[in-house]
């Protein structure tokens, strides 16, 4: 990534805390990876810094207001700041970040949170394009669970979108870089674009005086779900309005009439509700939304005490349990096609089928008599049936790989068995083996 030019040089020093690199920088502040020096572990900080407003003096590393007009909104905004992350630091949920620290130095305030490997959706979806139904629950449900608690102590995220939603290495989802302190100073400044993502946010984030809630974060889950299920941000709040306002059709295009889409109506119908484009019409809480999703037949509800990791397996089992013959066979059809066609995403356990499959084939062939070896059709057979679906499913996990030469290795375990299985073939064609004499070699 390159660097923003405003942020702290690597190798700066706060506190206990050394500067690595540059994470991300916005109008609002900067993120950073750093070094917990005490403790030799990886955090992430983010600092305070707006800057339209500020600047960073070249000498002091201070952030400073640009002008003494500035000052009243540069304090404003730092006050919320603070204020946004002993908020956020009473959480302690799996899916919503952590925030392990916060202090003021260099003029602005820092706060601290735990550092995991992984990515945001935005970055995952660039690459998919799209997911599944079960993909896409599998990352909401679990949003949902914090947003909930989140909403049950009165506070709002206010900027939900894919580059807000991170996904450890693990698979389970995090809710980060909460927007709360930014709508306070947009709406002090009167400028709301320092908050505002087009397509996510819901008409009354437009407006300073208009009534926000729970269906306010709800609008944009729906505008990250309609994301994921058709690679295309839904249309911005204002053109929705004027288009409404004129009574000409929403630009909106609903779930429900994209027939070419392969999900349930259910699902389909939840969505759209959360995109509703007046609030009273959107769900009212987070607990509504979740049971309108429940009846998908995708997700069930478990226990809340339960780890996430167990409840999201809990969820699977209800589901095959409860799915019919039909929708099992669709499944796998599904599958197929998607292996076929080069498209959607192997799962974890997909991919390690494969790898099960190719395994076992290939010290199958191995146990067979060398001499039936000898036909190449058998090889084609091998090569086709075995290598292109490998090959199909790898491209889709390369984002496993990461910088670890492990990942890469288990990667290529396909790929290694066929080699094995080749470099016999090359090698029985030619020489007497241990079964016998090639028939190729006889006169």
């Amino acid at each position: 990534m390159e660097h923003s030019g405003v942020a702290l040089p690597t190798g700066s020093r706060l506190l206990g805390y050394e500067i690595v690199k540059e994470l991300g920088a916005g109008t609002f502040g900067v993120t950073y990876l750093a070094i917990d020096t005490n403790l030799d572990r990886k955090v992430v900080i983010k600092e305070y810094f707006p800057n339209d407003i500020a600047i960073r003096d070249a000498h002091t590393k201070s952030i400073v207001p640009k002008s003494r007009g500035d000052n009243e909104h540069f304090e404003y905004g730092l006050d919320s700041f603070l204020k946004e992350a002993k908020v956020l630091a009473r959480f302690n949920h799996p899916n919503i970040v952590k925030i392990s620290r916060l202090f003021e130095e260099n003029g602005t305030a820092y706060f601290v949170m735990d550092y995991d490997e992984g990515e945001d959706l935005q970055s995952y979806l660039s690459r998919y394009n799209t997911l599944s139904e079960k993909e896409i629950l599998s990352i909401i449900i679990p949003i949902l669970d914090g947003l909930r608690d989140v909403h049950d102590a009165n506070f709002l995220h206010r900027d939900i979108k894919p580059g807000n939603i991170y996904i450890r290495e693990n698979s389970s989802p995090m809710l980060i870089d909460f927007g709360a302190s930014r709508m306070a100073m947009g709406v002090k400044s009167k400028s709301l674009s320092v908050v505002l993502t087009e397509g996510y946010a819901p008409k009354e984030q437009y407006s300073s005086t208009s009534k926000q809630d729970a269906y306010t974060d709800l609008y944009s889950i729906g505008a990250v779900m309609y994301k994921m299920a058709t690679g295309v941000t839904p249309p911005e709040a204002s053109a929705r309005a004027d288009a409404i306002t004129d009574d000409e059709d929403d630009p909106l295009v609903r779930l429900q009439d994209r027939e070419d889409l392969d999900y349930s109506s259910d699902f389909k119908k939840a969505v759209d509700w959360a995109l509703s484009f007046r609030g009273k019409d959107r769900p009212q809480s987070v607990k509504g939304f979740q049971q309108a999703l429940d009846s998908t037949q995708i997700t069930k509800k478990s226990s809340s005490s339960k780890p996430i990791l167990e409840k999201q397996k809990a969820k699977n089992n209800t589901l095959e349990s409860s799915t019919s013959n039909k929708e099992t066979s669709n499944h796998y059809l599904n599958v197929l096609k998607k292996y076929a066609t080069f498209k959607g995403r192997a799962t974890r356990s997909e991919y390690w089928y494969f790898v099960l499959f190719n395994t076992i084939i290939m010290f199958s062939l191995l146990a067979i008599d060398i001499n039936f070896l000898g036909s190449p059709i058998l090889f084609g057979i091998y090569f086709l049936g075995v290598f292109i679906p490998s090959l199909a499913v790898t491209v889709r996990r390369l984002h496993d790989v990461d910088e670890s030469a492990w990942g890469l290795f288990i990667l290529l375990i396909p790929y290694i068995g066929l080699i094995i299985l080749f470099l016999y073939f090359l090698k029985d064609s030619k020489d007497d083996n241990k079964y016998g004499k090639n028939p190729k070699n006889n006169n």
